[in-house]
Order: structure tokens, then C-alpha cells, then sequence
């Protein structure tokens, strides 16, 4: 931090327990920068328990569940970035309002995670109903690894059955 020049300016009538007016501005500026972070997150997470109890609603209409599922992941994304913004944030912060600080940063954590323990429930209900219901393999929106697992698998399937068809082929001319 640069050193801030000591002038008699003060926001209270006590001398001695007052704060240089340039230093109080620079804490609240470093302030401001937090409370921007700290209300575009709580703008964005205060909405996605109930979005995630509306995507439940929508079994009948498969792809406006998907696609809700997806605008959620990535508001609940921007949310963990934010938190991770507003720590670095907290690192510039003096000691006693750091430590304030940070237990708040670790109880939005905490509701974050629970938030995401609701996604992951949630998606998978979505995807077993999806499965349950009969929808085609084209119809079921899996992500990029659930698309590469699907295919290894497939892959894995037709190497054993090729092996034990050459395996029943060996044992019939053995016999």
C-alpha cells in the first residue's frame, strides 16, 4: 500500500480516535469494490433455489428443463467466480473487517454448495425422467463427457463381442 500522508482532517469530532480523511477514502473505495461484488451476487443467487424448484415443473417440456437446467449452471458459475473476486478483494481489506469479511464469504460458500447439491439432484431427476419416459438417445441433452463416456462404452461393448466371437470361432475348430 502506498503511505498515506497523515492530514487533520476528520469525519468525528474526537481528535483521537479519528482517521485521516484520504485514509478513509481509500478504505471505502476498496469497500465499494466489494459491495459491487457482494450485490451482483446476491442479485444472482437469491434466484436459483426457486429456478431450481421451477425446473421440476417442467417435466412435460424436456427442452425447456434443459435449458433452464443450463441458464442455472451458468449464473451458479458466475456466482463462484464472484466469490472468488470477492476474496481477492478481502485480501486488501485491514485485519479486523478481513476476518468479518471472510466468515461471510464462507457462509455464502456454504448456501453456494448447498445450491449446487440442489443442481446435481435436480439434474439428475431430470435426466432419469428423461430416460424413463422413453425419449430417444437424441432427444437427451448430455454434456461433452456423458457424450464421450456413452461412446467409449459402446466402443468397449463391440471389441468384447468381437473377442468372444473370435473366442467361440477358436473353441468350434478346437473341437
Amino acid at each position: 500500500l502506498h503511505a498515506v500522508p497523515s492530514y487533520s482532517f476528520c469525519l468525528t469530532a474526537a481528535a483521537s480516535s479519528c482517521l485521516p480523511l484520504r485514509l478513509i477514502q481509500f478504505i471505502m473505495a476498496d469497500m465499494s469494490a466489494y459491495n459491487d461484488l457482494e450485490s451482483e451476487f446476491k442479485r444472482l443467487s437469491s434466484s436459483l433455489p426457486t429456478r431450481i424448484s421451477t425446473v421440476e415443473t417442467h417435466e412435460s417440456d424436456a427442452d425447456k428443463a434443459s435449458s433452464d437446467l443450463r441458464a442455472i449452471e451458468t449464473d451458479l458459475f458466475q456466482c463462484k467466480q464472484l466469490l472468488g473476486d470477492m476474496e481477492r478483494e478481502v485480501r486488501g481489506v485491514r485485519d479486523p473487517t478481513r476476518r468479518e469479511l471472510g466468515n461471510t464469504i464462507r457462509q455464502y460458500k456454504e448456501a453456494l454448495g448447498q445450491v449446487q447439491k440442489d443442481l446435481d439432484t435436480a439434474k439428475g431427476k431430470f435426466q432419469r425422467n428423461a430416460l424413463m419416459s422413453g425419449a430417444s438417445a437424441g432427444s437427451i441433452d448430455f454434456n461433452d463427457t456423458s457424450k464421450s463416456q456413452h461412446q467409449r462404452l459402446i466402443d468397449t461393448n463391440t471389441r468384447m463381442a468381437s473377442g468372444t466371437d473370435r473366442l467361440e470361432h477358436t473353441r468350434r475348430m478346437l473341437d
